[in-house]
């Protein structure tokens, strides 16, 4: 059955694994800075590495919010919306084969 969408669903799946790769690497660089801030503030009693603890937090939670959240987001919306084109592929194939062979020869499609 012939593809009738503009990107392949092979593609759009790679970057939806793409945007999921992204993510965990993003998660797996953030858990490593967070080991390495936990240590630092472990090591020292100075009030302005304390400090850093609440700003690396808040900095973190808003990356993981804002940047995290939507490359997770958009990967499942192009999986979803890529089968739903794959479908409507289907369904318009199937609704143009299904048409009558004598509409088929009026309309030039013999």
């Amino acid at each position: 059955m012939a593809n009738n969408t503009q990107v392949s669903e092979e593609e759009i799946l790679a970057q939806a694994k793409a945007h999921d790769d992204t993510r965990a690497e993003i998660e797996q660089n953030l858990n490593s800075l967070s080991a390495f801030i936990a240590n630092t503030l472990q090591a020292s009693t100075s009030e302005a590495t304390r400090a850093l603890e609440q700003t690396f937090g808040n900095w973190v939670k808003g990356l993981r919010a804002a940047a995290l959240l939507n490359l997770e987001e958009m990967s499942a919306s192009m999986r979803s919306e890529s089968s739903k084109a794959t479908q409507a592929d289907v369904d318009n194939s199937r609704a143009i084969l299904s048409v009558p062979m004598s509409t088929g020869n009026f309309l030039g499609a013999s």
